[in-house]
């Protein structure tokens, strides 16, 4: 996507994680205006002579790359099925073949995401004697 304003076309950048902390830091303070000028580079001064619905329109766009409120609950790291204790494998610590396993399952249609989750959570002995 990019903002073309005056003929000068303006490309957005994707959302880094200092990007997203800040902005989630600062939610609902953060205005339109500046959320478009830190994704695009485009000065305010440029921006204000824009189109309204433009820049309300991108605005909005890179505001959904943020996840709504239903995707920021809590991740469980550890939980118990039937006794036993499962725990989300440290990115760090993922196996190559692992890693593969997981590109393979997530391109899939429709996402499994049982499969996936076998693939990321295991319990702690397992992942300790390997």
């Amino acid at each position: 996507m990019k903002l073309i304003i005056d003929k000068k076309e303006f490309p957005i950048k994707p959302i880094t994680i200092s990007d997203y902390e800040y902005f989630t830091e600062n939610e609902g303070k953060v205005d339109d205006l500046e959320l478009v000028h830190r994704f695009t580079d485009c000065s305010i001064d440029e921006l204000k002579k824009a189109n309204f619905a433009d820049i309300k329109f991108v605005s909005k766009m890179i505001r959904s790359s943020f996840g709504s409120e239903t995707d920021k609950g809590k991740l469980d790291l550890v939980f118990d099925v039937n006794g036993v204790k499962y725990g989300l494998i440290k990115p760090s610590q993922i196996t190559y073949e692992e890693w593969v396993n997981l590109e393979v399952f997530m391109a899939q249609q429709p996402i499994n995401l049982g499969l996936i989750s076998t693939h990321l959570y295991k319990p702690p002995k397992i992942r300790q004697g390997r």
